[in-house]
Formats: C-alpha cells, structure tokens, sequence
C-alpha cells in the first residue's frame, strides 16, 4: 500500500459525500507523503483447506506485531492511500476509526455512497481511498477483513497524533 496526499480531485465523479466529510477532506492542502506497503501472501486456499492451508500472509512484508508501529500519521492531516493487491485473490481492506472515500478501483467504476470504512481490493490490482483523520488519535489497526487472513498476520498498526 501506497499513501499519498493530493489536495486535487477529492471525490470521483458523481460522488456527493455528507457535509461533515467535505468539511474534513477539504481541510488544508496537505503536503505529500508517501508509504509503502502492499497486501501479499501465498495461495494455497482458504480456512486451512487447500491441501497445506495459506502461505505466510503479510502487509508489507510483515505479519502483524502489536508492539510495533507500522504507520504514523498527523491528526488532522488528509491522506490519500493507494492500497496494492499484487496476489491472485481478492482482498478486502479495512481500516479502523476514521472512515474514507473511495477514489477509484481496480478498474472498476466507483459507486457512489459516502464513507466507508471496508473497500475490496481486488487480484492483482489496486485501490485508491481520501481519508482524514479528525476527531480521535491514537493507535488502532487495518487489515484484511478476511478473518483467517486477519489472524495470519495480514494486518498492521497506525499511530494517529
């Protein structure tokens, strides 16, 4: 996954988001960032099915820690992430506390809708998302929505401050 801020083209088209979140995405003209990471894993089936279950699954190369700190962020701040699926399934992303506005996707139109806080991202491609981070701080998670991808380590923290 990717992150980068860009104060142009907040929503896709026909998008129409609450009042409250064009408030918070038009805040500032953020500066850009950048942050690596992508959703990677093996293929050998789900549930531990498969005939030898799933490969080490990662973010970033990583499966999950919760002592470390995968991701920081400045409160306030509006980022704009570009999280990658170079595997053969798909994957849905999840992100806790601050909702976001799905860009564009994998190739495939954005349906209108507002915030969300759950966006798949399908095999081999990529999705990109506007989130801001306001009202609450501190440290939570994203990760696949897939449970056992979840409990295998699919997952990481960020740190909001």
């Amino acid at each position: 996954m990717r992150a980068s801020r860009k104060p142009e083209g907040l929503y896709p088209p026909g998008e129409q988001p609450d009042a409250k979140l064009v408030g918070m995405l038009k805040k500032g003209t953020p500066s850009r960032i950048q942050r690596g990471m992508a959703m990677d894993g093996g293929g050998g089936g789900m549930m531990g099915g498969g005939g030898g279950g799933i490969e080490r699954l990662t973010i970033d190369g990583r499966t999950f820690d919760a002592a470390r700190t995968d991701q920081r962020a400045r409160l306030g701040a509006v980022e704009e992430w570009t999280v990658e699926n170079p595997t053969a399934m798909d994957h849905p992303f999840h992100l806790h506390v601050w909702p976001f506005v799905v860009l564009d996707g994998g190739g495939a139109p954005v349906i209108p809708g507002g915030r969300k806080d759950t966006v798949n991202v399908p095999a081999g491609s990529a999705v990109r998302f506007r989130v801001a981070y306001t009202d609450f701080g501190g440290r939570t998670v994203y990760h696949c929505h897939i449970l056992d991808h979840e409990d295998q380590g699919m997952m990481g923290v960020i740190d909001v401050r």
